[in-house]
């Protein structure tokens, strides 16, 4: 067994990794994440049905008089564990000094199935591996939802005051403005996002990021996302939600969901009301990820994020790695004038755990929006399919916000207004503020030429989808028909406006 690591050169640490694992000498490579050597130690021995010793007098350190359970524990970063036959440890370490790094011979494999931690000649442990994996101990704890959260989700929404449409243009540059919708600039304007000239879309262009890879056709995209609201709500919902949005973000950029991480954050599960919220929102991540066909392969958890009696609202957020066949095939918000402006979906909106119910009446309440997870899929399906084969390079989904919100994002982003109109607007008895701010899944906005509007109608017929048709791009006003329209200017300095 050897660890390999230097805090100070990732990047190297990575190219001689890769040159190790094309090698025959490796047998084994796991990260030191969460509880360092413990954790990638147990994994690899657990996995291979075998044991290992490791003695931590061997291993590298910069503090002196560690204890062999800190040198176990410690989570310095920028370290790998590899597992190397025995006639090829040479051959290993002449690789790492080819990349600058330092490599040590701290333990071996054993047949036993026990992992043994040695400090020089004494034995400080020694554990079966499974004890740690498949024979761990399990908690299952008391588990029931708080009754004032029930409550909340219970309220009655229908009797709260009814936005006109009249007030709707200045309710949407105040959403625009709200922290959750508002731009990020004065975050990504602060760190280096070209990342060695590989990002071919800048942060606030698309709904995920996109990065080339250098010599090959391929892209890769990420995304990120969740609504603690949703989940506070509805933890199990909310979950899916979190799955269903982080994917379709990476979807309207054209690429195919491989992958997800999670960030598991929430209060104390010794609560019956905070195991509920855990139990549930792991539920929803995993019914999601089984209808998307996509696998968790990491995550971390953080718990007990309380002040006070007062737990931080659920939030499961999910982070989505994608990929690009070809990067040049590729989607952003921005259109262009003289396009066609389509909705694909036709999931209904609510105002549950909405921003405008937050925004406008101070209320986290009501219950989330309903989510068909194979309607999901469809949609996903589609958007990718229509960006691949060049009939779109424009997406949005419709999310936080509302339609409205959608709409103003593109049109800032693409400098170029619009005149559309909404879903359902000839229906008189339905709220300006559910037509405008309510919020659903599973909704995606495109902008197509119009001699591709026949085409894209086909293609979602085919792939069961609803395609409506919501207007067209051009001058410097968004107008969303039957209110005043509002410059893309005034549109952009609400959205800039947020966090400056």
């Amino acid at each position: 067994v050897i660890q390999v690591g230097n805090p100070f050169l990732e990047k190297l640490l990575l190219e001689a990794c890769l040159e190790l694992l094309s090698s025959e000498s490796v047998v084994a490579m796991q990260d030191l994440g969460a509880a360092g050597l413990t954790s990638s130690t147990v994994e690899c021995a657990s996995r291979g049905g075998v044991g290992a010793e490791i003695d931590v007098a061997l291993v590298p350190r910069r503090e002196e008089g560690m204890t062999a359970y800190e040198v176990m524990l410690s989570e310095s970063q920028e370290r790998m564990l590899v597992v190397v036959r025995p006639e090829g440890v040479d051959q290993v370490n002449d690789v790492v000094r080819k990349w600058s790094l330092h490599s040590s011979v701290i333990g071996r494999i054993t047949e036993d199935g026990l992992v043994r931690i040695k400090d020089g000649d004494a034995i400080t442990a020694e554990v079966p591996a499974r004890f740690f994996t498949d024979e761990c101990p399990t908690y299952i704890r008391d588990s029931s939802e708080s009754p004032a959260v029930r409550q909340m989700r219970e309220m009655p929404l229908e009797q709260l005051p009814v936005l006109s449409i009249d007030d709707a243009p200045n309710a949407l540059l105040k959403i625009l403005s709200s922290h959750n919708v508002c731009s990020r600039r004065p975050v990504f304007e602060r760190y280096d996002h070209t990342i060695l000239t590989n990002t071919v879309v800048a942060p606030g262009k698309a709904d995920a990021a996109v990065l080339r890879i250098k010599g090959t056709s391929l892209g890769i995209s990420t995304a990120i996302d969740c609504n603690s609201r949703y989940c506070f709500l509805d933890p199990y919902l909310g979950a899916m939600h979190a799955v269903a949005e982080a994917t379709r973000n990476v979807s309207c950029v054209g690429a195919a969901p491989l992958a997800i991480t999670n960030c598991l954050n929430f209060g104390n599960p010794e609560k019956p009301s905070g195991y509920f919220q855990l139990e549930k929102a792991v539920s929803g991540i995993g019914t999601a990820c089984e209808a998307l066909g996509v696998p968790v392969v990491s995550g971390n958890v953080s718990l007990y994020n309380e002040t006070g009696d007062s737990p931080v609202m659920p939030t499961p957020t999910i982070g989505v790695v994608g990929l690009l066949e070809d990067v040049e095939r590729r989607a952003t918000m921005a259109y262009g004038p003289g396009m066609t402006v389509m909705l694909l979906g036709d999931s209904s909106p609510t105002l549950g755990g909405s921003e405008f119910l937050k925004v406008f009446h101070g209320l986290t309440a009501g219950t989330p929006p309903p989510l068909d997870i194979a309607a999901e899929f469809r949609v996903q399906t589609l958007v990718r399919q229509l960006i691949a084969s060049n009939v779109t390079s424009c997406a949005h989904d419709v999310s936080i916000g509302g339609i409205a919100v959608a709409l103003a994002e593109m049109a800032l982003t693409s400098r170029v207004g619009a005149s559309v109109e909404l879903p359902d607007a000839a229906d008189r008895h339905k709220r300006v503020d559910v037509q405008w701010f309510g919020e659903a899944g599973s909704l995606v906005l495109i902008a197509v030429d119009s001699d591709q509007v026949q085409v894209t109608e086909k293609n979602a017929a085919a792939a069961g989808v609803s395609c409506q048709v919501l207007g067209d791009t051009g001058g410097d006003l968004l107008t969303i028909r039957g209110a005043s329209p509002l410059s893309v200017k005034a549109l952009s300095q609400a959205f800039e406006s947020g966090l400056r």
